[in-house]
C-alpha cells in the first residue's frame, strides 16, 4: 500500500476510535447526583468554555502526534532518497512548530480563563 493509503487508513481508525468512545464516556452513572450532593456545580460558562478549549487542544496535540508519526513513517522509508528525507524532515518540522503553536495557545488561554474567574 502507498503512504498515503496507510495514513488515511490511520486517521479513518482514528475518527471511527473516538466515534466508539463517546456513547460510553457519555454515561452518567450517577456521578452528576453525588457532585450535586457534594457541592460541585459545572454548569457555569466557565466550566464549559474551558472544557472546550481543553477539548479542542487536546485534538491537536493528537494531530501532532499523528503529523510526527507520519513524518517519522516517511522518513524510515525514504531509503535514503534526498526528496523524500527533505518531505519527511518538512513533516517533522511543521509537526513540532505545530506543537509550540498548541503549548503557546493553551497557556495563553490558560492565564485568560483563569483571570476571567475560575481558577
Amino acid at each position: 500500500m502507498s503512504m498515503k493509503k496507510i495514513f488515511l487508513f490511520l486517521i479513518v481508525v482514528l475518527i471511527f476510535s473516538f466515534l466508539f468512545i463517546a456513547p460510553v464516556m457519555a454515561g452518567d452513572y450517577g456521578l452528576t447526583d453525588v457532585g450535586t450532593g457534594a457541592g460541585y456545580k459545572n454548569n457555569d460558562v466557565y466550566t464549559i468554555i474551558t472544557l472546550v478549549v481543553n477539548v479542542v487542544l487536546s485534538l491537536l496535540a493528537i494531530i501532532f502526534f499523528a503529523i510526527m508519526m507520519y513524518g517519522g513513517i516517511r522518513w524510515m522509508t525514504a531509503r535514503g532518497k534526498d526528496e523524500l528525507t527533505e518531505k519527511a524532515k518538512n513533516a517533522i518540522t511543521a509537526g513540532i512548530i505545530g506543537l509550540i503553536i498548541i503549548i503557546i495557545s493553551y497557556s495563553m488561554s490558560a492565564f485568560v480563563l483563569s483571570k476571567l474567574g475560575g481558577g
